[in-house]
């Protein structure tokens, strides 16, 4: 892969956030995630602590993310404050 390429995917967060999202689909897109050097997985907040676990030991882990107030960002504020610090509690970076 050339340098241009690479740069831009360090960049990029590959993401996968499908109400019918499988721990499989989660799992495969962290593996390609690994392996072309993304920026982040950005994934629904309930699959982010099985995710940070599931990318722990590996060499070419990339960063988890996840979306607050999603999909319509209708939310209350304090509703959103409590997502986002469950999922920092939760791994997301």
């Amino acid at each position: 892969m050339n340098q241009e390429i690479q740069s831009i995917l360090a960049k990029v967060d590959h993401t996968l956030l499908a109400q019918s999202a499988t721990w499989n689909e989660i799992k495969a897109i962290c593996d390609d995630a690994m392996k072309y050097h993304t920026a982040t997985v950005c994934i629904p907040a309930c699959y982010v602590a099985r995710c940070k676990a599931y990318m722990q030991d590996k060499a070419d882990k990339v960063g988890v993310c996840t979306v607050i107030g999603f999909p319509t960002g209708y939310s209350t504020t304090e509703t959103k404050v409590f997502e986002a610090a469950d999922a920092v509690k939760n791994g997301a970076d």
